[in-house]
C-alpha cells in the first residue's frame, strides 16, 4: 500500500509538470527511482514544478507520518 500511495503521487506531480503546466523536463523512471532535471526549464516554468514538487512533498511527508515503519524520506538537492 505504501509503495503504491508513494508511486502514485510521484506520478501524479510528473504528469501534472507536462501535461497541466505543459513543461517538458528530462524526466527518468528506473528502478523505483523518479528524476525530474529542470535544468533546461526557464526560470518561471521552474517555479511552477517547484509550487508542485512542494505539494509532492507534503503527501510524502504525510505518507512517512503515519507508515514510518515502512519508508524513510531521504531528501538531496542537487
Amino acid at each position: 500500500m505504501v509503495c503504491s500511495a508513494i508511486s502514485a503521487i510521484s506520478i501524479t506531480i510528473a504528469n501534472g509538470i507536462t501535461e497541466v503546466l505543459k513543461i517538458n523536463p528530462l524526466i527518468k523512471e528506473e528502478d523505483g527511482f523518479l528524476s525530474i532535471d529542470l535544468r533546461s526549464c526557464i526560470k518561471e516554468d521552474i517555479h511552477k514544478c517547484q509550487v508542485l514538487m512542494s505539494t509532492m512533498l507534503l503527501g510524502l511527508k504525510s505518507i512517512e507520518f503515519n507508515y514510518s515503519e515502512y519508508i524513510k524520506l531521504t531528501m538531496e538537492e542537487v
